[in-house]
């Protein structure tokens, strides 16, 4: 093998290690309208908690970010689909019957992480449409009871 393509093999393998790395970091959230979802504990808790707005005007994502066998609910406007502005993310809880605000992220992109702290999935914030680069990870901190921001990265 010549050293032209030598460095083609090289790059091709270095290519391929970081994309496998990339998929295993995060995990894309799937949003849907709220009536989709065939639930009836949620829609109940939704409705019991007087989050009519979130209702009428949201698409969530449901996922387990504690690893407990109950999905957390992120939602966004149901306006923010297209990504191409910052979007406000509110991330719930289930408990009893009742929803209860783990925190808010302005970002336009989650994307769940596979690394935890206090044994909950971070959370990565995109702070830029053309710069994958360029995001916050945000972790769960038990003192306040709230997704928190902890670093920043702006490549």
């Amino acid at each position: 093998m010549d050293f032209r393509n030598k460095t083609v093999f090289v790059i091709s393998i270095a290519f391929g290690l970081t994309l496998s790395i990339l998929s295993y970091a995060a995990e894309p959230l799937s949003f849907q309208a709220i009536s989709t979802i065939n639930r009836p504990a949620l829609q109940s808790a939704l409705k019991r908690n007087n989050n009519a707005d979130l209702l009428k005007n949201s698409s969530i994502s449901m996922a387990d970010l504690n690893g407990d066998g109950i999905d957390e609910i992120i939602a966004r406007p149901s306006a923010c689909k297209d990504k191409k502005s910052l979007c406000s993310y509110s991330i719930y809880g289930q408990f009893e019957d009742k929803l209860v605000s783990l925190g808010t992220i302005t970002a336009h992109r989650l994307e769940l992480s596979n690394h935890e702290k206090y044994g909950i999935r971070e959370i990565i914030a995109y702070d830029s449409v053309k710069n994958f680069y360029s995001y916050s990870l945000y972790s769960w901190q038990p003192e306040k009871s709230q997704f928190i921001q902890f670093a920043q990265e702006n490549n």
